[in-house]
């Protein structure tokens, strides 16, 4: 397993799990007290949307995973998640919504960082643990 292989792994487990499939497959009433967002029933659409983007990002990763498997660096795969995750983190920071999703926000931002690290030092982004 890679550095690269770890950081993948630790996005599609975390988001799968705590993000995507809550999203999609809890109850709406259950989801929505745990978003704790107000007229989250009119948005109910919109966020059985989101899970289904986010697992579609996911999905993204896993061809990652396949690609470090055979020593290619997943350039693409790479720069889709430090955009999807800095700008998230971005978007949590900026508008103070961090203060409600330490946790959330900690994880992207890490998830970001690492991503960064990884494009700037590929060589050792695929050197197996």
């Amino acid at each position: 397993m890679t550095y690269l292989d770890a950081i993948l792994l630790i996005k599609i487990a975390g988001t799968g799990l705590f993000v995507g499939l809550p999203m999609l497959l809890l109850p709406a009433p259950l989801l929505i007290r745990l978003l704790r967002i107000e007229g989250a029933e009119a948005a109910m659409p919109l966020i059985r949307l989101y899970g289904w983007a986010v697992i579609a990002l996911l999905v993204g990763y896993c061809f990652g995973l396949s690609w470090i498997s055979r020593d290619v660096f997943p350039t693409g795969v790479v720069t889709m998640g430090l955009v999807s995750n800095a700008g998230a983190t971005a978007i949590l920071l900026v508008t103070g919504a961090w203060r409600k999703s330490v946790a959330l926000t900690l994880f992207l931002g890490g998830i970001a960082a690492a991503l960064a690290f990884a494009m700037m030092s590929r060589p050792m982004a695929m050197q197996v643990l």
